[in-house]
């Protein structure tokens, strides 16, 4: 369903899933995924860490959580859980991004000018 792009659908069958079997990380992996795409970032980060913990040697709710973190600004808490999956045996190729993120996050963050002719930014 959630590659058709049934999201309310396929978010009430994993509900129901979850309710039926809230052991399962997949089903809280996926309802992360949902969370996120409906912009409920706590939500998406509460089924995120349970799949964390269903299923702590699976890279992806880690990608996940970090790249939530990354993208609402808590570069720290973003970076310490790249840094996490360094220890799980991961594919070369997925490691080497996990570098690149770590990487990229340790960059200062820059503010960039405005563009001309946009307003001046209120004090």
């Amino acid at each position: 369903m959630l590659s058709w792009g049934e999201i309310p659908a396929a978010k009430a069958q994993l509900e129901a899933a979850i309710a039926a079997k809230p052991d399962h990380p997949g089903s809280w992996q996926d309802l992360g995924m949902i969370r996120n795409h409906d912009g409920d970032y706590a939500g998406a980060q509460a089924a995120f860490e349970r799949a964390k913990a269903l299923a702590p040697d699976d890279p992806r709710p880690r990608i996940n959580l970090a790249a939530l973190r990354w993208k609402h600004g808590d570069r720290a808490a973003a970076a310490a859980e790249y840094r996490s999956l360094l220890e799980l045996d991961l594919p070369d190729r997925l490691r080497e991004k996990v570098r690149w993120a770590i990487d990229e996050l340790a960059k200062p963050v820059t503010r960039t000018a405005p563009a001309a002719g946009a307003p001046a930014p209120s004090s």
